[in-house]
C-alpha cells in the first residue's frame, strides 16, 4: 500500500489496529527494515477497507499464533494451528462454514509468520514460523529502536510497591485480604486500610504498548464514578485501590431472580447517565455493563474506567478481546471505529433492556451471533414497561451513533419518565410511537463497513423516518378517534390528510434532503410539513403550515426533529406561517442575513413519547378551522424565535 499506491505510512498506521502491524522481534531473527518502514500484512491491509468471515478467521489465526509464538517453550517445536482451533476462538461451527474455511485458508498461505501448510476443499492446517514474530506491535517495534540506537529516555515509573505479610505499601498501607475474584483482566482482592476502611485492591498485568496514566483514570468533579484511592506497581502488576461496594449491578440482578421493578431501574439509571452526563467530552468509559456498576452510600457508580481504555490501547494479541464485552458493545465498536458517548448510551441501552426485561435484548450466543444482532438485528419489543421508557430503551439502541440521545438528553428524559404525568394523550402517543419504532428498527441496521458520508446521511434519513412515521400514525389514530369515519387520502408524497367541514389537515411523510450545504449554519438530514386549510377568507388567508426538519439545529451533532415557520415582512401569503424546504429561501431565513423571510416559530425539538403538546395543538386548530374559527396570527412572529437554532 506505502509503495505502490502512495498511501502516507501514518494513514496506515492510523487506520489500523496496532496488533496488525507486523514490526520485527527485540530479539532474535526478522528484525525490521533498515528504513525503518513498516511492513503491512494482508489481513492488516484487508481492515483498512472492511471485514468479511474470512479475514476474522485470519486476523484470529495470527492472534492464537502470536499468543502460541510468545507461549511455547522456545526449544519446542513450531506450534501447529487449525482451522478448528480458530473456529473455537470464534464461536464458529466449521462444518456450517466451508467457504469461509476455505478462503481463510487461501489468506493464510500468503501470511509472511505462516510456516509449512495443508488445505483441504473445507480445512487447514499451518506451522507457525518461529522466525517472524506475528503481528508485533508499533510499540514493541519503537522500544527495537530505542534500544537499538542508544536513545536515553526511560518512561516515567512508579516505585515498586514493598509487599510484607500481604501488607502493600503505596501512598498508604493496606493490608491483603482474601482473593475475591479473577476478572477479565487481572485479580482482585479485599483489602483493609491503615484507617480500617474496607477497600478492594486490584492487580492489573502490564502489557505492552499501555499507557498506566489510561489505567488511573480518576474523573474530577463527576458525580456517581467509584474513586481511585491509591495506585502504584508490584511483581510486574499495576495495584488500584478502590472503595468496596456494598454490593455490584450484577449480584443485585441474581438476587432479584431476573428483572427489577421499574421504579427501582430508573433509579440505577439515572444514577448512572448522571455520571455519563458530567463525563460527556471528557472521558469515554466503553465497557458498561453490569460488573461495572456498583452501589457506594446507596447511590450505583461507574467503575473501571481506565480498565477498558488500557487494554484497548495494548498490543498483546490476547489482550484487546478484553477492551469491551461482546453482549454490550455497540455496532461502531464491532466495526473497529472510534468510541463517543453515544457507544456507552448503547450499553445503557443494553443494561436498561436487561433491567427491565431479565434478558438481553441480542441473546448472542457466539461471537458472530453478537456481531450480526448489534450491527443488523432490532431490539424485541420490551414488555410490560410505560411507553416513555420503552421509547427511551429504543433510542438508545439505535444503530447509528447520532441518532442516539445524549448523556444529558437521556438523563433529563429519565427523570421525566419517573415523574407521574397528567398531560393528556401521553401514554398514547409514545406507545404508538413505540409500536412504529419496533417496526422500523431493522431498517437502521448498517453495514459492517466503514460508513462514508452518504451512508451517514442514508442511516439517519432511516432514523428521521421512523420516528416521524410514529409522530404521523399517532396524529392520525387520535383525530380518527374523535372523528370516527372521516375520509383519508394518501397525498403523493407518502404522507395523508383528511379533510372535515371544508377544512383539510394533513402531514406529509419525510423526505431526505440529498446533501448538506456549506453556506447552512446546521446540518439538515430530512424535512416534511404539517398543515391546517380552509377555504380563504376576505383576505386571502386560508390557512398555516409549519416546516418538520430532521436536523442538528441547536447542537452540532446532536440530531433531532424540530418544528419551525416563517413569515414574509411587509407581505402576505395565502398560508401564513408558512412551511418551507431547507432551500435557498430558508437558509436566507436561518442565516445572519437581512431577507425578506423570517422564522416564525421557534426551533422546537420534537421529542419522541413527549410530543403531547404539538399533538394536541394541531388537532386544536383543525378542529377550529372546521369549525370556522381559526384566523391568522394578529402578530408575527407568534413566539419569539431567537436563539433557538445556532448560528455556526
Amino acid at each position: 500500500m506505502y509503495h505502490h499506491h502512495n498511501v502516507p505510512i501514518d494513514t496506515v498506521i492510523s487506520r489500523t489496529p496496532t496488533d496488525l502491524l507486523l514490526g520485527g522481534r527485540p530479539e532474535g531473527a526478522a528484525p525490521p527494515r533498515d528504513d525503518g518502514q513498516l511492513m503491512l500484512t494482508l489481513a492488516g491491509a484487508a481492515s483498512c477497507t472492511g471485514t468479511s468471515p474470512a479475514i476474522d478467521v485470519v486476523v484470529a489465526a495470527a492472534r492464537l499464533a502470536a499468543a502460541a509464538e510468545r507461549d511455547v517453550d522456545p526449544s519446542g517445536g513450531e506450534p501447529v494451528l487449525t482451522v478448528d482451533q480458530v473456529a473455537g476462538e470464534l464461536g464458529m461451527d466449521p462444518v456450517g462454514a466451508r467457504d469461509v474455511a476455505r478462503q481463510s485458508g487461501l489468506l493464510l498461505a500468503t501470511e509472511p509468520w505462516t510456516g509449512s501448510h495443508s488445505r483441504s476443499a473445507d480445512s487447514w492446517q499451518l506451522r507457525v514460523d518461529r522466525r517472524a514474530r506475528p503481528y508485533a506491535g508499533v510499540h514493541d517495534l519503537a522500544e527495537y529502536w530505542m534500544r537499538r540506537h542508544g536513545a536515553d529516555g526511560v518512561p516515567e515509573r512508579n516505585a515498586e510497591a514493598v509487599t510484607v505479610d500481604n501488607v502493600i505499601q503505596l501512598k498508604r498501607r493496606w493490608v491483603l485480604g482474601e482473593p475475591l475474584k479473577r476478572g477479565g483482566f487481572g485479580q482482585v482482592y479485599a483489602a483493609t486500610g491503615d484507617d480500617g476502611s474496607s477497600v478492594v485492591v486490584k492487580l492489573v498485568p502490564k502489557e505492552p504498548g499501555a499507557d498506566r496514566e489510561l489505567l488511573f483514570a480518576n474523573p474530577d468533579e463527576v458525580r456517581n464514578v467509584v474513586p481511585v484511592l491509591d495506585v502504584g506497581e508490584i511483581d510486574g502488576s499495576f495495584v488500584m485501590v478502590m472503595p468496596r461496594a456494598d454490593v455490584t449491578l450484577r449480584e443485585r440482578l441474581v438476587d432479584a431472580g431476573g428483572a427489577l421493578a421499574a421504579e427501582e431501574a430508573l433509579t440505577v439509571l439515572t444514577d448512572v447517565v448522571t455520571a455519563l452526563a458530567d463525563l460527556d467530552g471528557r472521558v469515554v468509559h466503553r465497557d458498561i455493563k453490569p460488573e461495572n456498576v456498583m452501589r457506594l452510600n446507596d447511590t450505583w457508580c461507574l467503575a473501571d474506567f481506565g480498565i477498558s481504555r488500557y487494554s484497548e490501547a495494548s498490543t498483546a494479541p490476547d489482550t484487546r478481546k478484553y477492551s469491551w464485552t461482546k453482549q454490550y458493545a455497540a455496532p461502531e465498536q464491532w466495526r473497529m471505529e472510534r468510541a463517543s458517548s453515544a457507544t456507552d448510551v448503547y450499553a445503557v441501552g443494553v443494561m436498561a433492556f436487561e433491567l427491565l426485561a431479565g434478558e438481553r435484548p441480542f441473546p448472542g450466543p457466539e461471537v458472530f451471533d453478537f456481531r450480526e444482532q448489534h450491527l443488523q438485528g432490532a431490539p424485541p419489543r420490551l414488555e410490560g414497561v410505560s411507553p416513555q421508557l420503552g421509547a427511551i430503551v429504543q433510542d438508545c439502541l439505535a444503530k447509528p451513533q447520532q441518532a442516539r440521545p445524549t448523556p444529558s438528553s437521556l438523563l433529563n428524559r429519565l427523570q421525566r419518565a419517573g415523574a407521574p404525568s397528567t398531560a393528556p394523550g401521553l401514554s398514547t402517543l409514545a406507545e404508538a410511537y413505540r409500536q412504529q419504532s419496533e417496526q422500523r428498527a431493522a431498517a437502521e441496521a448498517a453495514e459492517s463497513r466503514t460508513m462514508t458520508e452518504q451512508e451517514r446521511r442514508r442511516d439517519l434519513a432511516d432514523a428521521a423516518s421512523r420516528i416521524l412515521e410514529g409522530v404521523s400514525t399517532t396524529l392520525l389514530s387520535i383525530v380518527l378517534g374523535e372523528a370516527p369515519g372521516i375520509p383519508v387520502k394518501r397525498r403523493d408524497d407518502g404522507g395523508w390528510h383528511v379533510e372535515m367541514g371544508g377544512a383539510r389537515f394533513g402531514l406529509s411523510a419525510s423526505q431526505a434532503v440529498k446533501d448538506s450545504h456549506p453556506r447552512w449554519p446546521f446540518d439538515v438530514i430530512a424535512h416534511a410539513t404539517v398543515s391546517v386549510v380552509a377555504p380563504r377568507n376576505r383576505a386571502g388567508w386560508e390557512g398555516r403550515s409549519h416546516s418538520l426538519w430532521y436536523c442538528d439545529a441547536q447542537r452540532a451533532g446532536e440530531y433531532g426533529w424540530f418544528e419551525t415557520a416563517f413569515w414574509t415582512l411587509g407581505g402576505s401569503r395565502p398560508q401564513e406561517p408558512f412551511a418551507l424546504p431547507p432551500g435557498s429561501e430558508a437558509q436566507g431565513a436561518v442565516s445572519a442575513a437581512m431577507t425578506s423571510t423570517q422564522v416564525a416559530w421557534p426551533f422546537t425539538k420534537l421529542v419522541p413519547g413527549e410530543t403531547d403538546e404539538f399533538v394536541d395543538r394541531w388537532i386544536g386548530w383543525f378542529g377550529a378551522a372546521v369549525k370556522g374559527e381559526l384566523f391568522r396570527p394578529s402578530m408575527l412572529p407568534e413566539k419569539n424565535p431567537a436563539g433557538s437554532w445556532r448560528r455556526s
